[in-house]
């Protein structure tokens, strides 16, 4: 497997499309959707890297070939902002015993992707987790981070003609498996001398709308957040 990133840009009519090729993903709270930051809402939830190159297509107006997506992306162990404070640390940047190292994507670039559970409809969303065959992804294996994805977004122009990008659909191609935490998945507690199924009850997303294959890129979009699109998952890890 490469470890080059990629990403393409597709127009369909008035639809657009994004695709994430090859990308580390972290924090991939995405088998069943979990409150967001600081909120009681409910989304499918994680974040993805990619190289330089990526960054700057990803970054470049679309007539300069570009994107123009509406994130910011940061590079892995560089300071945030005029604090001092890093988005994306490096294990020898933080305190012993606490934080989480993205020393296997020293380098590159990380963004966030959400999808709300809920559309302004009041419908769910759908985001569809497979394996590099295609097939439905088994829900008690959580995607662990540092195993790479493709993901298709779709995505719309806003005001400022930047790409607001939704995931829909999400293909693990190399899978690292899910260590400690209690997001989900088999767990084993080496204390207790017991594997534990930490999955929660996934609501089936058909079943629940109605929708089947039907769902719309207009469905995706709904479901946007007014003020933000942009979650910040590591607000919560202690540094």
């Amino acid at each position: 497997m490469t470890n080059k990133t990629e990403a393409v840009l597709v127009k369909e009519g008035k639809n657009e499309f994004l695709y994430l090729k090859n990308v580390p993903v972290f924090f991939a709270q995405v088998l069943e959707p979990t409150k967001k930051y600081q909120s009681e809402d409910l989304a499918y939830q994680f974040t993805v890297f990619v190289d330089s190159d990526t960054r700057e297509k990803l970054e470049l107006p679309v007539d300069e070939d570009g994107v123009a997506i509406n994130k910011e992306l940061k590079e892995v162990g560089k300071d945030r902002n005029k604090k001092k404070q890093l988005k994306y640390p490096l294990e020898s940047q933080l305190k012993e015993g606490k934080g989480t190292a993205y020393d296997i994507v020293d380098g590159m670039h990380g963004m966030g992707l959400s999808l709300n559970d809920l559309t302004k409809a009041g419908k769910k969303s759908i985001l569809k987790v497979v394996d590099a065959d295609g097939k439905d992804w088994d829900k008690t294996k959580a995607i662990g981070n540092g195993s790479k994805v493709h993901v298709k977004c779709f995505g719309y122009r806003n005001v400022d003609e930047q790409l607001v990008v939704f995931p829909n659909l999400i293909v693990v191609v190399e899978h690292v498996p899910y260590e400690g935490g209690n997001s989900g998945g088999m767990v084993e507690d080496s204390v207790l001398g017991v594997s534990v199924d930490m999955s929660s009850a996934y609501e089936d997303n058909e079943a629940a709308n109605g929708l089947g294959s039907n769902a719309t890129a207009q469905s995706i979009i709904d479901s946007a957040n007014d003020t933000s699109d942009e979650v910040d998952f590591d607000s919560s890890i202690p540094f």
